[in-house]
């Protein structure tokens, strides 16, 4: 569907995520808006069942999404959520409506620099599939531009290889971001074996 961005990551070096932060870079207009976030766990394909469709892409039920933000914050690199807003709850994002006009979480036009919203998963996740929506309506959609998303561990420490970027302004498009699941213990267990055994024989040469 034309205007969908969908972009992959690296592997996120085994660690789980705990929260997705999301946060609009200072260029042009400063105010975000969101009206949906969902997560995906590892090789869980999202029902499309929530009721709900903009550009083509439909909310689900089978995500792990908790109904809160983990907050207040105030400006990055602060973990939290804008809380200086225009419109909008922040704590009603993940709930399968994708709303418009007044009833959008939109962050205040002067709040400085570098609105931001971070949603708690509710524990830690092998999350591999990340999908946003904006404002579901034409408006505004220079809130939905210069975009940084990443997944955060459970100390609220970015995951490297999670990082992934919306920067064209090209409408009030729904975007997925993918990620390598994380590596099970027993493939590390199998890597360690072979490290061991390639040092033996690298000792022994020697």
């Amino acid at each position: 569907i034309a205007g969908r961005c969908t972009s992959s990551a690296s592997s996120a070096n085994a660690v789980l995520a705990a929260y997705v932060h999301i946060v609009k870079n200072n260029l042009g207009d400063t105010r975000l808006h969101i009206s949906e976030v969902e997560a995906f766990a590892n090789s869980v394909v999202p029902n499309g069942l929530g009721g709900a469709t903009w550009d083509g892409l439909a909310t689900s039920t089978n995500d792990v999404s908790a109904s809160s933000v983990f907050g207040p914050g105030n400006l990055y690199p602060t973990i939290g959520t804008t809380t200086n807003l225009e419109h909008g709850a922040g704590a009603t994002i993940p709930n399968n409506i994708l709303e418009n006009a007044g009833n959008v979480w939109s962050t205040a036009n002067a709040i400085g620099s570098n609105a931001q919203y971070t949603l708690d998963l509710g524990g830690t996740f092998d999350v591999t599939t990340i999908r946003m929506w904006p404002r579901a309506d034409v408006c505004c959609s220079t809130r939905w531009q210069n975009l940084e998303i990443q997944l955060l561990d459970a100390s609220r420490n970015p995951i490297p290889g999670t990082l992934n970027f919306h920067t064209a302004d090209t409408g009030n498009v729904a975007l997925q971001f993918n990620f390598a699941p994380v590596p099970e213990a027993s493939s590390f267990a199998l890597l360690g074996f072979a490290g061991s055994l390639l040092l033996r024989r690298r000792r022994r040469r020697a």
